[in-house]
């Protein structure tokens, strides 16, 4: 599953990895990450890991319901008319790369 948030983009799987109910979710940008966990409410009890030449470098794993009840927040917490703004607004250097997603999907759909 992808998502886009204005915390980062993630990529959330149940690979070989996840036992039980966790679930991986990865990221290309350690920030994202770094945002993910505060707004879960996750401490340092979760590592970050880094997967060195992975497509996504960084990981967490998590169980699932705390990564239903990030998605629940970041829902609750929208307040925007324009995602790529708000997202933008913590960090500029998305825009392009947020752009770009859309055309495709937008091409394709």
């Amino acid at each position: 599953m992808w998502v886009f948030t204005v915390d980062g983009m993630f990529s959330a799987v149940k690979n070989e990895f996840c036992s039980g109910d966790a679930v991986s979710v990865r990221g290309r940008c350690l920030p994202d990450l770094g945002r993910l966990k505060t707004v879960a409410g996750l401490g340092q009890e979760v590592p970050i890991l880094h997967l060195e030449n992975a497509d996504y470098p960084f990981c967490i794993q998590i169980p699932a319901k705390t990564w239903g009840r990030y998605l629940t927040i970041a829902a609750e917490r929208m307040n925007y008319t324009n995602f790529k703004d708000a997202a933008c607004s913590v960090d500029e250097k998305r825009g392009n790369a947020l752009m770009l997603s859309w055309e495709a999907c937008y091409r394709w759909w």
